[in-house]
């Protein structure tokens, strides 16, 4: 067998084995219809730095647990392609699966920002009631991490 093809064909392997691995740990932790029963404050900064750098196009399902959050909001939720929170969600078994389709951008107390998700549950509450600026506690779940942290669903928030 040529060094190259052999190269090539021992990743496939090694890629295989990984799924192999992931879809018998999805089948073991069966998510039952409520994504999540209870949520945990976390700082959003330490919350940030603690999740694993993953390289560009790379992501790390992991299984769906609540999080507090105090962040500040920045920008209005927005109507977004959600294609890759659907597959994490999927994988998970989560059924039925949540409604969500916007996307929005939060500052956490260093001034970190990044990307949140929106379920549709809470969509209205913030449309009508905060403004970019305003400090809140968001509530949510955490789905998966990419190379710029933390994928996190808000299904809402409460004022402090």
């Amino acid at each position: 067998m040529p060094p190259l093809f052999s190269a090539h064909f021992s990743a496939y392997i090694m890629n295989i084995k990984h799924l192999i691995i992931l879809l018998i740990l999805l089948l073991a932790n069966n998510v039952s219809a409520a994504v999540v029963d209870s949520y945990q404050a976390v700082d959003l900064d330490r919350f940030i730095a603690e999740q694993q750098p993953l390289q560009e196009g790379k992501r790390f399902i992991v299984k769906p647990h609540g999080v507090l959050i105090q962040a500040e909001l920045m920008s209005m939720p927005e109507k977004k392609s959600i294609k890759y929170a659907y597959t994490a969600l999927m994988m998970m078994n989560i059924n039925p699966l949540p409604s969500i389709d916007h996307r929005m951008f939060i500052r956490s107390a260093a001034g970190k920002v990044i990307a949140v998700y929106v379920e549709e549950q809470g969509l209205q509450n913030i449309n009508e009631q905060l403004k970019p600026g305003d400090t809140v506690s968001f509530s949510g779940y955490h789905i998966y991490n990419y190379r710029l942290g933390p994928a996190i669903v808000i299904e809402g928030f409460t004022q402090l």
